[in-house]
């Protein structure tokens, strides 16, 4: 019998090439059930896991990276469950929709960015059990798009005819060479409005050049603050050097692997007194950048520019020649 175990033994599953047809049939059904239960458990612990920003003490800059480089998931596997963990944080009732299987995740990233309070329980509904084709319809529905301006299309090049050769052989030859010509340079002077012939455009057509000293508008004997807060371009070369252009924050399981969206971050903070110095500047992404930033300086930050409000993804103003910290 299909299913039967031995008293005392681990129950193990026959294999399916020894089920018959209908325990066959039954175990397809149940294992469909349980891996969309398995799928939305998932989504629900993704979703906690974002919002606690787990993932940077793991060394890793983003949930995404978090998802394909310690989770071994491809990077389509990680978008969609990312998009449907972001979106059952606003919407739970998408959670039960893809535990019972009413919902995919491709139809939930698909939705997403059309669900508001007032219309997600009515969309979630039409599109229960719907395949790509009809969600796509519903997603025209909730956000139509213009039509199609009209264009304007060069027409082909007309061919001349041979009475049109024969009339223009018929025309006075051009000019000889040695002809008197307006000159160039004081053509193109003369119709160039607001050009003096003391200095006229050169002839690229561009205005004329700035020194260092007259650009922004700031004398040239302006004195430097006396500890200033911007990062000299050797610093930041050797910085770049010895960081090898990556994140330095380590974690758990090793050094961030981010090469993009690098901050130079003062280790001992610029408003702790920290200076400008190779010893004391690193590169860090925005993500960890932030994050050391958020710890050093948690009431500040948290009156601009609230915690949540980070999480949701919005991007702090600050400074990458001079670090937020």
């Amino acid at each position: 019998m299909s299913g039967a175990y031995i008293v005392g033994m681990p129950n193990i599953a026959p294999a399916p090439t020894q089920l018959s047809d209908l325990d066959l049939i039954a175990t397809v059904a149940r294992l469909v059930a349980r891996e969309s239960e398995a799928t939305a458990d998932l989504i629900a612990a993704l979703a906690e896991f974002d919002a606690r920003q787990l993932y940077l003490g793991d060394g890793c800059a983003s949930l995404f990276v978090y998802c394909t480089k310690r989770l071994r998931l491809s990077e389509s596997a990680a978008y969609h469950r990312i998009t449907a963990a972001r979106a059952v944080r606003r919407f739970p009732l998408i959670l039960d929709r893809l535990r019972e299987g009413a919902l995919t995740l491709t139809a939930v990233g698909l939705l997403a960015p059309h669900l508001t309070d007032a219309n997600h329980r009515s969309v979630l509904d039409e599109a229960r059990h719907q395949g790509k084709r009809v969600i796509e319809e519903i997603v025209a529905h909730l956000h139509p798009r213009p039509d199609v301006a009209a264009s304007v299309r060069k027409l082909p090049t007309r061919r001349a005819s041979a009475q049109e050769h024969a009339a223009v052989a018929q025309l006075p030859p051009a000019l000889p060479a040695g002809a008197a010509r307006a000159p160039a340079g004081l053509l193109s002077t003369a119709l160039r409005p607001g050009t003096s012939r003391a200095t006229p455009a050169d002839p690229e057509g561009h205005a004329p050049r700035s020194s260092p000293d007259q650009a922004g508008g700031r004398p040239s004997g302006c004195a430097s603050h006396a500890r200033p807060r911007t990062i000299p371009a050797d610093v930041r070369r050797s910085v770049w050097a010895r960081d090898d252009g990556q994140c330095t924050y380590g974690g758990a399981s090793g050094r961030c692997t981010e090469r993009g969206f690098l901050e130079f971050h003062h280790r001992v903070p610029f408003a702790a007194g920290g200076t400008s110095t190779v010893e004391n500047v690193a590169l860090l992404c925005h993500a960890h950048n932030a994050m050391l930033a958020r710890q050093d300086f948690p009431v500040a930050l948290e009156a601009v520019v609230p915690v949540e409000t980070m999480r949701e993804g919005a991007r702090h103003t600050r400074s990458t020649s001079s670090g937020a910290s």
